[in-house]
Order: C-alpha cells, then structure tokens, then sequence
C-alpha cells in the first residue's frame, strides 16, 4: 500500500471526502465557550493527526506546507 500511495500517479490525483482530526480534546461548556470568546485554541500536543474518511481512522500523519499549499503527509496507515 505504501508503494502505490508513493509511486502512483493515479493516487496523487484522487480526492476523496475526508478530514483531518488536529486534536481531540473533552471540553466543559465554559471551556467552550472562552474558546469561541477568545476565538483560537491552541493545542498542546503536537504529535501525529489523524486522517478520517468514512467516520473510520485511516492514516496518521503531518500537515506539511509546500509552496503555500498545505497538505497531509502519511507517516502510518491504520
């Protein structure tokens, strides 16, 4: 799988409906609420995000910056 998603031209093409989870975090409602007031949230870990499609987690990786696009770098499958 790591062969096709790195070498297809097939696969870089592909766009597909997904998210990427930055953080997942368990909030009160006054947390929120300051959030929204203060308009950012800053996480704290800045480990590996996570790639969703279909309400399923499929990879997990980086967002990177390449010439002012960003995008989401596969570091695992999972």
């Amino acid at each position: 799988m790591d062969d096709f998603l790195n070498n297809s031209p097939v696969a870089s093409k592909v766009k597909l409906p997904a998210k990427v989870i930055l953080h997942r975090m368990q909030l009160s409602a006054k947390e929120l609420i300051n959030i929204k007031r203060k308009g950012e949230l800053v996480p704290v870990d800045k480990g590996l995000y996570e790639l969703v499609y279909g309400g399923q987690i499929i990879a997990k990786g980086k967002i990177i910056n390449k010439k002012g696009e960003h995008y989401f770098k596969v570091k695992e499958l999972v």
